[in-house]
């Protein structure tokens, strides 16, 4: 029994890793969040982008790195928990990079695993945001089950 909840947390972190490579949680870095209203008078609609945004005084200072942050997601998909397990650099404007994309991943809407019966389980994954300035991306690094 021991071994079958490992796997099925194994299947749960796989398909959140998933989830981060293919729905934009671990595309690149935004560089602006959008949002859009149909006509005159009507409420605005946010394009919700699980994208960090390259903070301006860390592109001021040029300042890049790998940010590994570790996230627990619930077994209804919300985040719960963000932890910057390694940071940018040591400098604020790396620290700016660390929280931006440690925000951008608690507010990422997941579909979390399921187990044999159906029920929903939680997980918790480690993601690298890599902040490069000429060409800003986020690579998510496999996930590993805690």
């Amino acid at each position: 029994m021991k071994n079958f909840k490992g796997l099925v947390r194994r299947l749960a972190v796989c398909a959140i890793a998933l989830q981060l490579a293919n729905a934009g949680c671990a595309d690149k870095p935004a560089a602006a969040r959008t949002s859009s209203a149909a006509d005159e008078g009507h409420a605005r609609t946010e394009t919700k982008s699980c994208r960090p945004e390259y903070p301006a005084a860390a592109l001021r200072a040029r300042a890049d790195g790998d940010t590994v942050v570790r996230i627990t997601v619930e077994p209804d998909g919300a985040v719960s928990r963000t932890e910057i397990l390694h940071s940018a650099g040591s400098a604020a404007e790396h620290q700016l990079l660390d929280q931006a994309a440690a925000s951008a991943l608690a507010n990422c809407p997941f579909t979390p695993g399921r187990d044999k019966t159906g029920k929903p389980v939680g997980a918790t994954v480690d993601v690298t945001y890599r902040w490069l300035i000429d060409e800003p991306r986020a690579a998510s690094v496999p996930a590993t089950p805690r």
